[in-house]
């Protein structure tokens, strides 16, 4: 477990790194880099992590001055690979992650260290809004992983609403989970938010501290069947074995709950084979599942 947080950790004076990972973002990571600059002095480290990207990004993030960014550049790895990279060459006690297509709103790092000094020990996370390719106006919608404090592995879980990178990490807590699995290139955000909350309870702020972009180069408008695949593997790696009878329900209703959601995706595009094989693996997990038998029975009188 995290060692106990000390004053200068969370109060006043405490400092946060931001990480961004980037690959070929030269069209937004300025706004990113600015964004993260513009939380003010709690913010001692911006370092921004060049996953090898083909275009511009390198000479977008060089073309921005100021002392507390730092550009690193390798060659392409992936997110996890790159969000590794980054907050292990930070000094900060805290370290947010920032997508490089992606900003911080004003006021989120205050927010999020104010909820670590009220309760200590616990993962600091806030709301996130998403919004079109242009951050303007009101956003599409607002979301989070969930609005409460203490155990949300069960919302994580079933409902990843929201983004885990709303939230703040102790760089001891970073260390203890080996930060993010590198092998997992699909869903890592993920997989990153149950090596976490299997650990340690979240306190929730109750303010903005993500804007999401969504647009057409993001990586999870193509979620093919890979993609799916590895977030079964990654829900049997992480809550399997999970204490008592609940615990291996939980896991199984988890199974069960992405099992649906594909077959739904599925049979939204027509491919009604696959969606019926998916409801049949949500049935198989979780028989009390009534939204992948109605699916089912959709698909079979297709």
């Amino acid at each position: 477990m995290s060692r106990p947080s000390t004053g200068a950790d969370i109060g006043p004076t405490a400092s946060v790194a931001i990480v961004i990972p980037a690959y070929n973002h030269e069209r937004f990571v300025a706004d990113a880099v600015r964004s993260a600059l513009a939380q003010g002095d709690r913010v001692s480290e911006v370092v921004v992590v060049d996953d090898g990207s083909k275009d511009g990004t390198a000479d977008v993030v060089r073309s921005i001055s100021d002392p507390r960014l730092r550009l690193i550049t390798q060659a392409n790895a992936g997110p996890s690979a790159a969000r590794n990279r980054g907050w292990r060459a930070t000094t900060a006690r805290w370290v947010q992650f920032l997508d490089a297509d992606d900003q911080l709103p004003e006021g989120g790092v205050a927010a999020l260290l104010a909820t670590a000094e009220r309760v200590p020990g616990a993962i600091p996370y806030g709301r996130q809004a998403v919004y079109p390719e242009k951050i303007e106006g009101a956003p599409h919608f607002l979301a989070s992983i969930s609005e409460r404090d203490g155990d949300l592995l069960p919302d994580l879980a079933m409902s990843h609403e929201g983004s885990i990178f709303t939230a703040l990490f102790d760089r001891s807590w970073l260390e203890e989970v080996g930060g993010l699995d590198e092998q997992v290139w699909y869903g890592e955000d993920y997989d990153f938010a149950l090596a976490l909350a299997r650990r340690w309870p979240f306190a929730f702020c109750g303010e903005l501290t993500y804007v999401a972009r969504m647009h057409g180069s993001n990586r999870h408008r193509s979620f093919g069947r890979e993609a799916e695949e590895q977030y079964f593997r990654t829900v049997q790696r992480r809550m399997v074995g999970l204490p008592g009878i609940s615990g291996w329900w939980l896991c199984r209703r988890c199974l069960s709950h992405w099992a649906w959601d594909f077959a739904s995706r599925h049979e939204r595009n027509g491919e009604k084979a696959i969606a019926r094989s998916l409801y049949l693996r949500s049935i198989g997990w979780n028989p009390t599942k009534v939204g992948a038998w109605k699916g089912l029975a959709r698909c079979c009188r297709g």
